[in-house]
């Protein structure tokens, strides 16, 4: 079993979906070449993302402002436990998001994950370059749902009343050399599914992205410079009644290497409905999951893992 690579340039497009179909129902993964997003914007934003995190601790708190917006800012080292009952992670990351003035709907509403970004101080050309690629991949994101929904028998637009303001989240994630005084079973980032719809990943080329089969067995990930690694995420699984695989993984952490990476949540309007596609409920296979708003979801999963890291009282 291995993680296929799909090139939306090269290869007859009939032959890209059915590969694409078939990883979303066995891993849940695949490699993206072909993708559209410019070369140059994707090495930007990597470059940037070095450059913040190649400073200080005591830099990048003082650089930060802070925001009021509960998933986006910088989360030191330790800050999150994506495996429950786990080691605390080895990574630390920035979260930013679609940016919202106060005066948007949604922001003056209070709905949980809309607003502005907090950016840095002392960066300049960093927020323009995280904006970009911000919109670069939310772009990519509305693209393969229209995929999905036709190997799904969908509408091609079926995604898009569901993904009119979306959640669509930016992580630059940096693991650092795996400290000497790390324990068993502590990782870069701990084992875990996502909890949106599609998820991209764009690294340095080092590897370290590894997937668990559903008989259980770990594989690598490939990390080849300058696609993306894609993943069905928890709710495609629950609107597809199981049927495309939200798979855990986990990247792990080795002594004298670090890796850095771009990961977009593409997590759809929080006010969308979660529930199982009537094409997907049969009587043989009624519905696995109670429906429920895709924000609140989202929420609950992303405090869960903040708590897990929380110290003991």
């Amino acid at each position: 079993m291995r993680i296929p690579i799909i090139d939306l340039e090269t290869q007859p497009e009939a032959e890209a979906l059915a590969t694409m179909d078939r990883a979303c129902r066995d891993t849940g993964f695949f490699v993206l070449k072909g993708h559209g997003v410019p070369g140059e914007v994707l090495e930007a934003t990597l470059a940037e993302a070095r450059r913040f995190f190649r400073l200080s601790a005591q830099g990048k708190m003082a650089l930060w402002t802070g925001g009021d917006v509960a998933d986006r800012g910088y989360f030191p080292m330790g800050n999150q436990s994506l495996d429950p009952g786990a080691p605390r992670d080895l990574s630390e990351y920035v979260m930013l998001g679609l940016d919202l003035p106060r005066d948007h709907p949604l922001v003056e509403a209070g709905t949980p994950m809309y607003g502005p970004n907090p950016w840095p101080d002392g960066l300049p050309g960093w927020r323009e370059t995280m904006t970009a690629y911000h919109d670069a991949t939310m772009a990519l994101g509305r693209r393969m749902l229209r995929l999905v929904a036709r190997n799904l028998g969908l509408p091609q637009d079926h995604f898009e009343p569901l993904a009119r303001t979306p959640v669509v989240s930016l992580k630059l994630a940096w693991y650092p050399e795996r400290p000497a005084d790390s324990v068993a079973g502590q990782h870069g980032a701990g084992m875990h599914t996502d909890w949106g719809a599609l998820t991209f990943v764009a690294g340095d080329g080092t590897p370290g992205l590894q997937v668990c089969t559903q008989h259980g067995e770990w594989l690598d990930v490939p990390a080849l410079p300058g696609s993306y690694i894609v993943n069905v995420g928890d709710m495609l699984q629950r609107w597809t009644n199981d049927h495309y695989v939200s798979a855990p993984h986990r990247v792990l952490s080795e002594p004298g290497r670090e890796r850095f990476s771009l990961v977009t949540f593409f997590d759809m309007d929080y006010h969308a409905p979660l529930e199982c596609f009537p094409s997907c409920v049969s009587r043989e296979r009624p519905a696995r999951y109670a429906p429920m708003l895709a924000g609140d979801y989202l929420l609950h999963r992303f405090e869960e893992s903040l708590a897990e890291a929380a110290p003991d009282s």
